[in-house]
């Protein structure tokens, strides 16, 4: 499967109501099987730690790790 394909099913599986939402999302991200460990050299964590904490819901959270992979998906005709 597509790595990015694979990173949005697995992270569309977080379930937005857990107390380990973020340890949930950095799993996926972390996760070799998809996108996210290679994204822009290992940035996705980041974003995610960055936005830690600053009031957005989990589902904005999930949505916004979701549209950073995609813009990949735009950008490239590599898959990761």
């Amino acid at each position: 499967m597509n790595p990015i394909a694979e990173f949005i099913k697995r992270l569309s599986k977080v379930d937005e109501q857990s107390k380990t939402f973020y340890e949930d999302c950095f799993a996926v991200i972390n996760d070799p099987e998809t996108i996210g460990v290679k994204y822009e050299g290992g940035k996705l964590d980041t974003y995610l730690n960055d936005i830690q904490g600053h009031n957005y819901s989990h589902e904005e959270v999930k949505q916004y790790l979701i549209e950073l992979v995609q813009r990949v998906d735009r950008t490239t005709n590599e898959e990761a």
